[in-house]
């Protein structure tokens, strides 16, 4: 990847991207977004976005199911503020297949984009629906625990609270939300019950990881060659290794 003239790259940096789009395969770019710091970049499977120091979000990549957020499902290939938000400081972004979780200052969660398997959070009505516009979630409210990280895996959803608390919401078909007696889709968010405070969450295609000092997965491993039986509620790693 060739790299711009140094000298024309503003001190509040810029944004560098590669690898292959449905835009331009291969192709090495990158933008400014000029007096306003990047502060956090995530990737989806065909949809990025930028959350920089002011608060805004901008997104660029692929909409078929209104990911971006902007209103409409037309694919953007240069980066667009989400202006509805604008009223809102992003704090957090996180992107999955074909959705998108947005938090804010405020400590509300929006989403935008595919809601095939409830992983929007906007209950049963909706359910199968998209959105284009990001719709409200979650709202903790600035006298309880504040959101710290959101994760978005393929269909599901995650949010990590102050107070060491999980929520999720979506796609439990492969046990990656973690709920117990759940083997189907959840719509709206719900607490998840960990024995101890989470201090880190990740979320991979079909399956969570929780960190707090032990590790907590959560997956239908039967699958594979792990040897472990499906996870539909939390338990340590190194438990499972050991049976």
């Amino acid at each position: 990847m060739g790299l711009p003239d140094i000298e024309n790259i503003p001190e509040t940096g810029a944004v560098f991207t590669i690898g292959r789009s449905r835009f331009a395969d291969n192709v090495a770019s990158h933008f400014f977004i000029r007096k306003d710091p990047v502060l956090t970049i995530t990737c989806g499977d065909e949809h990025s976005a930028v959350v920089c120091q002011s608060g805004r979000l901008f997104v660029f990549g692929s909409n078929d199911w209104g990911q971006l957020g902007l209103g409409h499902k037309n694919h953007v290939s240069k980066p667009s503020c989400v202006k509805i938000l604008k009223p809102e400081k992003v704090t957090h972004v996180a992107c999955g297949r074909a959705h998108t979780l947005i938090c804010t200052g405020g400590q509300k969660i929006f989403a935008c984009g595919s809601d095939q398997e409830g992983q929007l959070g906007r209950g049963n009505a909706a359910v199968g629906d998209s959105a284009s516009t990001p719709v409200l979630v979650y709202d903790c409210g600035l006298a309880g625990p504040r959101v710290t990280q959101i994760a978005a895996g393929s269909h599901h959803s995650m949010a990590l609270t102050s107070d060491g608390g999980v929520i999720a919401w979506g796609s439990n078909l492969e046990g990656q939300l973690g709920l117990s007696g759940i083997s189907g889709l959840v719509n709206k968010p719900t607490k998840v019950p960990i024995p101890e405070p989470v201090k880190e969450i990740s979320t991979g295609y079909y399956h969570s990881a929780f960190l707090t000092g032990n590790v907590f997965l959560h997956q239908d491993v039967e699958k594979f060659s792990l040897k472990i039986t499906m996870i539909f509620s939390s338990r340590r790693i190194d438990d499972r290794y050991n049976e």
